[in-house]
């Protein structure tokens, strides 16, 4: 009876792959017959898709919402003369309601982990722009703007808890906006989220003392929502209350993976509620660009969390192992590739951690870098997969 259960289940599956394949087909066609009519129509060299501005890069307020705000950035020290060979760092400055957070972390590939989380109320004198430019605790700080930017993060707790890093990032990649440009490079936009997949990131990582000289690929993003509405420029409701995350979203997974064939990708899910057999199938989005100045991607896709292990919340799962199933019609440009592009892989997870929020805790973050594995294909052409990804996945109890 569990064999015939799970056939059916693989059926169901299969089939509705091919549905939202076949809906996504008849999509492309339609995009197609667009762009053939937008090439009798004079447009912009650029595509507003790859455009950011100063105010973009900058801190978002406006008179109707508070604003959560992120400016992330990461790196995997794959560089053969880094000292911190195949270790990953990444700084996080999150703004939001009277408070600046930094997150910092810094990761060896298998097992061990340096993880701080730091928090100050706000002061509105270290926060500038347009571009980046902020400060925290007055020691740490994020400056810069496309191509360039120059983070400082630091946080001592003990002589066997001191992290710092000076590192530079260069853009080796386009800017890339999420589904559209919605910043419009504007400061009072209500929404935001563009990524920059690919960037050379090197500097300095302090580590209980002793300095090494670090090298790698990196990635940055920025991300601004609202999560509370104001009235006659005062805040008269939080959505995000007790130190929970926002209702609507409690769970995601996000990925950004650097492929050894020089592809850089991005993935994102949010979910409405609590994970099940059918999450996998929900829209998301899946972008890659294969030389940083074109963006390929889908938004129906399946994401399956195949393996799990234990949290340090009792019932709570930290995926361990997940497969990615995608199909790319629109592949012009892309030059190893004729055709529509089927991309099968997964995740493993080497070194995972995790960070739980709230008092209680109601609210847990589970991070991890891991390797990829798997194939793309297209017209009997097959390439590899395998690279190096760090995932985030969130979760409420």
């Amino acid at each position: 009876m569990k064999e015939l259960i799970r056939k059916v289940l693989e059926f169901v599956e299969i089939l509705i792959f091919i549905v939202i394949s076949i809906l996504r087909y008849i999509s492309g066609i339609f995009h197609l017959i667009r762009k053939i009519g937008n090439l009798f129509r004079k447009k912009p060299k650029l595509s507003t898709r790859y455009i950011l501005g100063e105010n973009d890069e900058g801190v978002h307020e406006n008179d109707k919402f508070v604003n959560q705000e992120w400016w992330y950035f990461n790196v995997h020290f794959d560089d053969k003369k880094s000292e911190f060979k195949n270790w990953s760092f990444l700084a996080s400055y999150t703004k939001f309601g009277g408070k600046l957070n930094l997150k910092i972390g810094l990761y060896e590939d298998v097992k061990k982990s340096y993880k701080v989380l730091s928090n100050e109320k706000m002061d509105p004198n270290l926060l500038f722009g347009p571009a980046v430019d902020f400060t925290f605790k007055k020691t740490s700080f994020a400056k810069g703007k496309y191509p360039n930017w120059h983070i400082h993060a630091e946080y001592k707790e003990s002589k066997d808890l001191d992290i710092s890093a000076d590192l530079k990032f260069k853009a080796n990649s386009l800017p890339m906006w999420m589904l559209k440009n919605t910043g419009r490079n504007r400061s009072d936009s209500y929404f935001g989220y563009y990524c920059v997949m690919n960037c050379n990131a090197e500097g300095k990582i302090t580590l209980n003392g002793t300095s090494y000289n670090v090298k790698g690929l990196g990635y940055h993003d920025h991300t601004w929502a609202p999560i509370g509405i104001k009235k006659a420029g005062k805040k008269v409701k939080e959505v995000n209350k007790k130190n929970k995350s926002v209702d609507i979203f409690e769970y995601w997974d996000w990925f950004v993976i650097h492929f050894e064939n020089g592809w850089d990708m991005f993935i994102g899910k949010l979910y409405l509620g609590k994970t099940n057999s059918f999450s996998k199938f929900i829209p998301g989005i899946l972008c890659f660009t294969p030389d940083g100045s074109k963006l390929y991607e889908c938004y129906f896709f399946i994401l399956d969390h195949v393996e799990n292990t234990d949290s340090s919340v009792p019932g709570t799962k930290i995926p361990s192992k997940i497969h990615i199933k995608a199909l790319i019609l629109n592949t012009i440009g892309i030059k190893e590739f004729k055709g529509p592009l089927i991309l099968d892989f997964y995740y493993e997870a080497q070194n995972i951690q995790e960070y739980l929020v709230g008092v209680p805790k109601s609210f847990a973050v589970f991070q991890s870098q891991g390797r990829t594995y798997g194939v793309a294909k297209s017209l009997g052409k097959t390439v590899k997969l395998d690279g190096w990804a760090i995932i985030e996945t969130a979760t409420s109890f």
